[in-house]
């Protein structure tokens, strides 16, 4: 039963990663337990299953002479070259000594393991954040990802989907419980039907251990936090322009770090222009502003950037510096509100949020965020492979 479950989800994570006219063509198994005979014969029964009427069988192969090694570095290689923008072998790169490999493993939860998927009579099956999707470091080194939702109808079912294995639910939330809470509270706290869940809007999170939270909010998208109070350069007024032309303000910021020529600061060459945000300050004032897609580069030694302006002469003016937020390793950001205030940000800024979901009703962009949880599901700690048994 252990050899059909592991060559169900090895079966079901190699079709789900070919693209549509790939194929697959053999399977090389490594490791003491794959020279049993019947390891060889339940994988390949279980890549048969979802093979296409006409193609030839899949090839399984037991390699004995190298086993975990083999693969365990060819994987490694293979991830830094992805890293290095080479996803295919690149003879030159090889010539040049790119031949070396990290080998670290802290970073094995940083991408989704699994899907996380809708349930419902309209959303079924909607995936969410599909298995693969790189989970964010954050300032204070948690990995979260996010996606949005949309708005809910009176359920909301969320699934954790493994590639060949049975969705489980992973979370739920009704509106029904949420306003039977707040009538619990205290007197005339009820829901705005008027208001619930017809304009509320909705996204889920999820960090590296599974713990998935539902955020609601007014409007279209959540407002950021910043802090005010921090110093931070100014564009001046004459260069400042339009903010929410997030296209041309993208193509004049530069940012300038340790050993690199000056690179765009709100977006990488070719790519979406930076997202309209709206910031919010201690004292609850809010602007526009455009955040940066793309992280910055390396600081220099006194952990500092540079910030340029080019002008439409090409000309390069200096607007002022950018310090990294101490403490973190996490990728910085910038951002421009509409002030002309020119910000830096340890991972994603954080979301203003209330512990009130009516603060909903009068406050659009304020986040409320439900803890769905994680069920108790069923495990063996030896399948765990941080816990020292293996």
């Amino acid at each position: 039963p252990m050899l059909m479950e592991v060559s169900r989800l090895a079966a079901g994570l190699a079709r789900a990663r070919l693209d549509s006219g790939d194929r697959l063509d053999r399977v090389i198994l490594t490791g003491k337990a794959s020279q049993l005979g019947l390891a060889a014969e339940v994988v390949g029964r279980e890549l048969a299953a979802g093979n296409r009427r006409g193609e030839p069988p899949v090839r399984v192969v037991v390699e004995r002479t190298y086993a975990k090694n083999a693969a365990s570095m060819g994987a490694a290689w293979a991830a830094s070259l992805e890293s290095l923008g080479a996803p295919v072998a690149d003879e030159d790169l090889l010539r040049q000594g790119a031949t070396e490999v990290a080998v670290e493993v802290d970073n094995m939860l940083q991408a989704l393991p699994c899907a996380l998927s809708m349930q419902g009579r309209a959303d079924q099956g909607r995936v969410l954040l599909p298995a693969g999707t790189p989970l964010r470091e954050q300032a204070d080194g948690s990995l979260r990802a996010f996606t949005t939702i949309g708005q809910l109808g009176d359920r909301c079912i969320i699934r954790r989907e493994v590639d060949g294995g049975q969705p489980v639910p992973w979370g739920v939330f009704r509106w029904s419980e949420l306003d039977s809470r707040l009538a619990e509270s205290g007197a005339n706290r009820r829901l705005d039907r008027r208001l619930w869940p017809r304009e509320i809007r909705a996204g889920i999170e999820v960090d590296a251990a599974g713990n998935l939270d539902l955020l609601l909010w007014r409007g279209e998208r959540p407002y950021l936090r910043i802090d005010r109070a921090e110093p931070a350069p100014r564009l001046p007024a004459e260069l400042l322009g339009d903010v929410a032309d997030a296209t041309a303000l993208a193509d004049r910021f530069y940012v300038a770090g340790a050993r690199e020529t000056p690179r765009p600061a709100l977006r990488a060459a070719g790519a979406a222009p930076a997202p309209r945000e709206t910031f919010v300050d201690e004292h609850g004032e809010a602007r526009a502003g455009v955040l940066g897609t793309v992280a910055l580069p390396p600081a220099a030694d006194d952990g500092r950037w540079g910030l340029l302006y080019r002008a439409d002469d090409g000309r390069e003016h200096l607007v002022g510096t950018l310090s990294a937020v101490p403490g973190t390793r996490a990728p910085h950001r910038v951002s421009l509100d509409a002030a002309g205030v020119v910000r830096v940000h340890a991972g994603d800024p954080p979301r203003w949020t209330t512990g009130d979901p009516l603060d909903l009703e009068t406050r659009p962009g304020v986040v409320f965020r439900v803890r769905l949880g994680v069920p108790q599901v069923e495990a063996d700690d030896h399948d765990n492979p941080f816990d020292g048994t293996h």
